[in-house]
């Protein structure tokens, strides 16, 4: 549960964690080095795709042991449903 944790604050901007984001939303997905970004590692655990949808998220994260509640607080943050297209 520390993971999730950790990657919500690199998501949400909080502190200074010293992450580049690796998604812009005009141009796509870009590279920035192997650091990748926080929506790009949970969308892999997930196993889910941009535009999928909202419960092809929750079953991909709760098959991955995520609890309702972290994933609740994902799929209610404003930059990950842009990313979803949702």
């Amino acid at each position: 549960m520390g993971i999730f944790n950790f990657i919500l604050k690199i998501l949400k901007g909080e502190g200074n964690l010293g992450v580049n984001p690796s998604y812009s939303f005009g141009t796509g997905r870009t590279s920035r080095g192997s650091s990748g970004n926080g929506y790009d590692r949970v969308m892999s655990m997930s196993g889910v795709v941009t535009g999928a949808s909202e419960d092809d998220v929750r079953r991909g994260l709760e098959a991955d042991n995520f609890t309702p509640s972290s994933i609740d607080r994902l799929t209610a943050s404003s930059t990950f449903r842009k990313m979803m297209n949702w």
